[in-house]
């Protein structure tokens, strides 16, 4: 039986595997953007305080999110020696 029979090396896996949780980072940042305009617009209440509600579904919060997303995937991987 072989040990590894995909083409690809664990590697590259383990890369695109970072990739697609970047991107999934970037799309909960950027619906939580698109929530926090909503609720501004009056249209959306989760929780009852509103200060709980910004902190949550703020910009700021959507940002780190989504930046955290686009760190992971634009970032190379190190080769190991």
């Amino acid at each position: 039986m072989a040990k590894d029979s995909s083409l690809y090396t664990s590697g590259y896996r383990r890369e695109r595997r970072r990739h697609a949780l970047g991107w999934i980072l970037v799309g909960i940042g950027a619906a939580m953007a698109l929530l926090h305009v909503i609720t501004h617009l009056g249209q959306l209440h989760l929780l009852s305080s509103a200060g709980w509600q910004d902190l949550l579904l703020g910009y700021p919060m959507a940002f780190l999110i989504a930046g955290l997303g686009f760190l992971c995937v634009l970032t190379r991987a190190r080769p190991s020696h």
